[in-house]
């Protein structure tokens, strides 16, 4: 399951960024992070 959620943000001179990302594409990689965990591309499209 994706889950959908707007990212929030409050600028310090009082002005509201609200961004919703939508993914588009998941897949796994042949790489692995420094603690072994798999490394993963996600492929995202923004919608004011």
């Amino acid at each position: 399951m994706i889950a959908y959620e707007a990212n929030e943000y409050l600028l310090d001179d009082t002005a509201r960024i609200v961004i919703h990302l939508n993914i588009t594409k998941i897949s796994r990689t042949k790489l692995f992070d420094a603690n072994g965990n798999r490394i993963y591309n996600i492929e995202i499209t923004t919608h004011p």
